[in-house]
């Protein structure tokens, strides 16, 4: 038996019941002190308060209905024409925050604009693609346009 004086121990270390090997890499706590702190994820933002309000502005100034060359059928319906909207101030700060690395899709602001998905949007036949993308553009949000940048 080994004297116990030289480890500090009560019971010499052979004595010591150690843990499968399977699990000793779990106890590593150099690997844990050498990893760098994370910080915990910052609290989810309560929601805002947005009013839906009835405009009585003129709805050619806030909506146009494209009729479409090449109508499609997508979820079990037929879409005939697309309507373009334009955004109010909420939607356009919510694609705003979207936005990765300032790069700016812009058919997720037709998404955004017409209702539909941008890879719906990005599906359409040219010509209806361009009259779309057009009418969308007509109604961009002044932040998005790389003129007023």
């Amino acid at each position: 038996m080994k004297d116990s004086r030289k480890t500090g121990l009560e019971v010499p270390l052979e004595e010591i019941p150690m843990p499968p090997e399977a699990l000793t890499s779990e106890l590593d706590n150099a690997a844990a002190a050498a990893a760098p702190e994370t910080k915990p994820a910052p609290p989810p933002e309560a929601p805002v308060d947005i009013a839906d309000l009835d405009f009585l502005s003129d709805p050619a100034t806030r909506l146009a209905e494209i009729p479409l060359s090449h109508p499609f059928k997508w979820c079990g319906r037929t879409v005939k024409s697309i309507t373009v909207r334009r955004l109010t101030v909420a939607k356009v700060g919510q694609i705003a925050s979207r936005m990765r690395d300032g790069k700016l899709d812009l058919y997720e602001i037709y998404a955004a604009q017409t209702g539909l998905p941008a890879a719906v949007l990005r599906g359409l036949m040219d010509d209806d693609g361009d009259a779309v993308s057009e009418r969308c553009l007509d109604f961009f949000p002044r932040v998005f346009r790389a003129d007023d940048a």
